[in-house]
């Protein structure tokens, strides 16, 4: 086991487990009051954006987990390779939708969707590198 590389996905998941409560919540106290200044048709979009940050940070902590396991002999390099990536790299995931949103999104929202992305991109070049690598 390589612990510089376990220390660092240990960094990367304290990063993403404070995403997470910053995220729920938002969602919890922020995005209620949010919902309500609102139209019906633009809390559709703030809904959008909100489950957008939810599915980054899902793959994020599913990556995170599996390379944890992995680390820890928990899981085979070879099992992980054969099973669905963690990470979709799904172009939802990867856009900054707030250059074409159509509606003036909460400061908060737009904070938390620039971290999860940003988190999210700079996984998936780990990832990337990884396969480039061969390991």
């Amino acid at each position: 086991m390589d612990t510089q590389e376990l220390t660092f996905i240990e960094k990367l998941f304290q990063e993403t487990i404070l995403l997470l409560h910053e995220t729920r919540d938002y969602i919890e106290w922020q995005a209620p009051h949010d919902l309500n200044s609102f139209s019906t048709e633009d809390s559709m979009f703030l809904s959008c954006e909100v489950s957008r940050t939810t599915a980054r940070l899902t793959e994020i902590m599913a990556w995170l987990l599996a390379q944890s396991a992995r680390k820890l002999g928990q899981i085979t390099e070879h099992r992980l390779l054969k099973t669905k990536p963690c990470l979709s790299g799904d172009e939802n995931c990867i856009i900054d939708s707030t250059l074409s949103c159509p509606v003036t999104l909460p400061i908060r929202l737009l904070e938390l969707l620039d971290k999860t992305r940003n988190l999210y991109l700079r996984i998936l070049r780990l990832e990337e590198n990884k396969f480039e690598s061969g390991v």
